[in-house]
């Protein structure tokens, strides 16, 4: 596995798209979000959550129901890292010598 892969190991990406958004439409975003969900799938092993969320009647904002779904995303995220601690992927960051 390449350490372009490794660096995506664990991994959660929400992304919210107003499908009536006309300054960013989502078929702009849809070839890089379908590259991103066929590698979630091919690699399990990385445990890369993809959550590609569309919505309907919604331009360029970050709607109400936007913020409940990204509040959801983040508590569950939050949760799963406290049951499992160690199931926190190790930083790829590079180490500070001081």
């Amino acid at each position: 596995m390449r350490l372009e892969a490794l660096k995506m190991a664990g991994k959660r990406f929400l992304v919210c798209s107003g499908a009536d958004d006309k300054l960013v439409p989502y078929r702009c975003s849809e070839p890089f979000l379908a590259y991103l969900k066929k590698a979630a799938a091919a690699f399990p092993a990385l445990n890369l959550t993809v959550r590609d969320n569309v919505y309907p009647g919604t331009g360029h904002i970050f709607s109400e129901q936007m913020v409940k779904d990204a509040v959801d995303f983040i508590v569950e995220a939050v949760s799963e890292l406290h049951a499992n601690p160690r199931s926190k992927p190790a930083s790829t960051a590079p180490t500070s010598k001081w």
